[in-house]
């Protein structure tokens, strides 16, 4: 058999490129591609499945992302013929001030833990992209999500055993420092699972049901506006600003109902006849244009 390393007479391999005429879906777990790949079969956008495979990479990737932290986006909407920016960039808590940090000893902000949190950023990212260009109703969109934290997945060898950030290195710190963690990403002997063992995530799963039933009965733009009510004005966000506050953080509930998602303008350049863009000055996107 011919390796897939081969290539023709012009260079192209003879085999490992991907072709179809029903969209694409790129991302780095592959069964968040496919939730991608399931909204674009169901008749859904790019913004659909960008937003369920985003919802998915929080449950098999966690390590690397989930939707307590950030989302950047940019975006190509037909409907504008412009490519614009989603600030999906936290914010940090009104209390976070010099003072606040200088009188707890700290000369530099911690690099984790509660000090170190801002308002989580995704959730309200994800809702405003679909609010203007969504098009099935959220409670598709979540399926797949839903269906694989109520269910389970196969953990992959990355969430366990990446330096730095794997379970394995990450377990005596989950342990001691993230009781709820632990109880979902360890054993009883505080062990992290092996590649291949499945994992459910309830919690998840009952979290993005009640995201669901904020907007039950609505239309999608409805529905995602009562979503983001439900999460940043709402029991979630009652629930993070208690951890917080019962761990000397800071972080509070108001910080969570004063977030708001903005739509930006992206920043750009032209290279060889070509015009990239990058998210602003929030993000690393001014630097990558600086450097090419």
């Amino acid at each position: 058999m011919r390796s897939f390393g081969d290539a023709t007479a012009t260079g192209a391999p003879l085999g490992g490129r991907i072709l179809g005429n029903r969209g694409a879906v790129a991302s780095e777990h592959y069964l968040s591609a496919q939730a991608g790949m399931d909204m674009l079969m169901a008749g859904g956008n790019a913004f659909d499945a960008a937003a369920a495979a985003t919802l998915v990479e929080n449950l098999v990737n966690p390590h690397m992302f989930t939707i307590g932290g950030e989302c950047p986006m940019l975006l190509l909407p037909a409907s504008q013929g412009k490519v614009l920016s989603i600030n999906g960039n936290t914010r940090a808590p009104m209390a976070a001030t010099l003072e606040a940090f200088t009188s707890r000893g700290l000369s530099l902000i911690p690099p984790r833990g509660v000090l170190a949190s801002g308002v989580p950023a995704c959730v309200d990212s994800l809702l405003t992209m679909l609010e203007h260009w969504g098009s099935l109703p959220l409670s598709e969109i979540s399926t797949p999500a839903r269906d694989l934290a109520d269910q389970g997945f196969p953990v992959h060898d990355g969430l366990v055993h990446m330096p730095l950030y794997g379970l394995k290195h990450n377990s005596a710190r989950i342990r001691d420092e993230w009781p709820d963690s632990a109880a979902l990403y360890l054993d009883k002997d505080s062990d992290p699972p092996l590649a291949g063992d499945m994992l459910r995530n309830p919690a998840m799963a009952n979290f993005l049901e009640g995201l669901v039933h904020a907007g039950q009965g609505k239309d999608l733009a409805a529905s995602c506006r009562a979503a983001r009510s439900f999460f940043y004005e709402g029991e979630p966000a009652a629930i993070i600003g208690d951890f917080s506050q019962t761990r000397d953080g800071l972080l509070t509930r108001e910080d969570c109902t004063r977030f708001c998602t903005r739509i930006e303008e992206p920043q750009s350049i032209s290279t060889f006849g070509t015009r990239i863009h990058k998210c602003g000055p929030w993000s690393q996107g001014p630097v990558f244009l600086q450097l090419i």
